[in-house]
């Protein structure tokens, strides 16, 4: 453990310091890279669901409903504005 402590304890204090679950707070980190990514110009060419998979997510279904709840569009629609 690199952090010196194990996941249980670190969902509760993520729990208790930002009120949403482990999975909320990585999915929230990942929607970031998403952005950062995406605005790379070196990543033009690459697809949502390869920008998706980058980014860590399994589904692009997953990826879309933390990037609406984010930014209140999902990151299809975020994708295809920045591209066109």
């Amino acid at each position: 453990a690199i952090l010196g402590t194990n996941r249980t304890y670190l969902s509760r204090a993520i729990a208790m310091h930002k009120q949403c679950s482990y999975y909320d707070y990585l999915n929230i980190f990942r929607v970031i890279h998403f952005t950062e990514i995406a605005h790379n110009e070196e990543n033009k060419h690459l697809s949502l669901i390869e920008l998706s998979e980058k980014c860590g997510f399994r589904k692009v279904t997953t990826l879309n409903d933390y990037f609406k709840y984010s930014y209140g569009i999902t990151a299809t629609k975020f994708l295809n504005m920045k591209r066109n």
